[in-house]
């Protein structure tokens, strides 16, 4: 978040068209790394889903524990990814701006 801290504090002139490209592949990585991550959570999530299929009792209910956790892990996961589009958008947005 260099570029959008520097950008509250300067007008977008001081911006260079540089500086922002190399933002933008900045969170472009950011956010197919945060879409790998939420996609592996998902498959895990599955994948105890199917070991608790026909499981006793016990291990169901440890199961579940641990899918409500890579739940929650996901909708973190998700929350970040959605500020990093918004940041992505805008940056974006400053480079056609720019040119």
């Amino acid at each position: 978040m260099k570029i959008l801290d520097r950008f509250r504090k300067n007008p977008i002139e001081k911006l260079s068209l540089r500086e922002l490209q190399e933002e933008e592949i900045r969170l472009r990585n950011r956010l197919e790394r945060a879409k790998k991550e939420i996609n592996n959570i998902e498959r895990k999530k599955k994948q105890l889903f199917q070991e608790g299929v026909g499981a006793d009792m016990l291990k169901k209910k440890m199961l579940a524990q641990e899918i409500k956790s890579l739940d929650l892990e996901e909708k973190l996961k998700l929350k970040d990814f959605t500020t990093a589009q918004r940041q992505y958008t805008l940056v974006k947005n400053l480079i056609i701006v720019k040119r």
